[in-house]
């Protein structure tokens, strides 16, 4: 079976590391590292359009594109949109 290739590994927009967490439970992470890249629009209006994680046992490393990450931070700090979502 062909393999997909990766879309954003080797985009031009560098990789910047978001967290780096010592002890995470990686089945517990995916829960809301899928949620940045596929439900985050709902209540802000913006996603990330990457995200990669690395695991070594329990220690997680994450990363987002750094222009990715600079949009979307720009996005809420100036439209502060979870003001008028009302469910948080």
């Amino acid at each position: 079976m062909p393999q997909k290739p990766l879309k954003y590994l080797h985009d031009t927009d560098p990789w910047m590391l978001a967290e780096d967490i010592p002890d995470m439970d990686p089945f517990f992470a995916q829960v809301w590292q899928s949620c940045f890249v596929n439900e985050f629009i709902k209540p802000s209006g913006v996603r990330y359009q990457k995200l990669v994680s690395i695991f070594r046992g329990y220690h997680l490393w994450f990363y987002y594109g750094h222009e990715d990450s600079n949009r979307v931070g720009e996005h809420i700090a100036s439209q502060n949109p979870f003001k008028v979502y009302r469910r948080f």
